[in-house]
């Protein structure tokens, strides 16, 4: 029963609505943001503040953490080469 009631509170605080606003510039940052979680489909338009699900929210943090951590081992990668064909001159 006490697992049950846990449950429901997790799910309660994730339906949660949360204030948003990403990040906009007139580059790479300028289109809007499309989230989809079981079929549900939300956009979020950059530069202003919305009230999105907390669960979206969450959804669009993990996606920055991923490109972050993409981008850093691609810049590793890179360095990596540079310095084994700095190697050979």
């Amino acid at each position: 029963m006490a697992e049950a009631k846990e449950s429901t509170k997790t799910a309660d605080k994730l339906e949660e609505l949360v204030k948003y606003r990403a990040f906009k510039d007139g580059g790479k940052y300028k289109d809007d943001i499309t989230v989809i979680v079981n079929g549900k489909i939300w956009r979020i338009q950059r530069g202003v503040d919305v009230e999105i699900p907390r669960y979206v929210l969450n959804v669009i943090l993990e996606g920055e953490q991923q490109d972050l951590a993409a981008t850093n081992y691609a810049e590793a990668k890179q360095n990596a080469y540079n310095q084994s064909s700095n190697k050979f001159e």
